[in-house]
């Protein structure tokens, strides 16, 4: 799997840099390719995703031994290499993800959303969800507290541009139920990272929330 996909990621990443020759000898594409850039963010978040299973494995086999065992300490280490790997992958896809929902937004304003638009905000959210996550884990909390709080509102987003285009749309309705679950997972981890920090008040309001 890891393999696969970090082939996968090296062609997408050479399609979504400008000036890139296409395969056959090709003109050089004037601009990243959309496509290729979201095949990238496909990429890095699906590596991201194996990294923190590696992560989540190891870190259980470090906690079954004792605390002075060579061998455990040499487990914590794996972990942490697993975590900051999955941390790099997750910002990559992050900065994607940003930018090409800036990008959406930037185009709605003069000439409506685009057919993309619902998966853009979904991917903004679901990329700084990861993103923190793997912070919160890495006990980075204020960086994590940022970009969970960055979640939440991407899922506001996503609910203002549901009841925009849901009206007549042939879009595919987005799941109103998984979203907010999602968001509250998001609160979830942002309420533990501000009271990791001493924001009790923040904390608190994003518990409530």
């Amino acid at each position: 799997g890891m393999l696969l996909l970090l082939e996968a990621l090296s062609v997408a990443e050479g399609s979504a840099e400008p000036g890139a020759v296409h395969p056959g000898g090709g003109a050089a594409t004037p601009a990243a390719s959309p496509d290729a850039e979201a095949e990238v963010e496909r990429c890095r978040t699906e590596l991201g995703n194996l990294c923190t299973e590696r992560f989540e494995a190891v870190e259980e086999q470090g906690r079954q031994g004792e605390v002075d065992n060579k061998a455990v300490k040499e487990l914590r280490v794996e972990a942490n290499q697993w975590l900051e790997e999955a941390a790099s992958h997750y910002r990559a896809a992050h900065s994607i993800a940003r930018r090409t929902w800036r990008r959406t937004r930037r185009h709605a304003q003069h000439h409506g959303y685009s057919s993309n638009a619902v998966d853009r905000a979904d991917a903004a959210a679901r990329s700084a969800y990861n993103f923190g996550r793997a912070l919160f884990l890495a006990e980075s909390f204020d960086r994590a507290a940022d970009l969970l709080f960055e979640a939440a509102e991407r899922c506001d987003e996503l609910a203002d541009l549901q009841s925009e285009v849901s009206s007549g749309s042939e879009w595919a309705p987005i799941d109103d139920f998984q979203r907010e679950l999602f968001k509250a997972n998001a609160l979830f981890l942002l309420g533990g990272a501000y009271l990791q920090v001493d924001d009790l008040e923040a904390g608190a309001a994003a518990y409530s929330k």
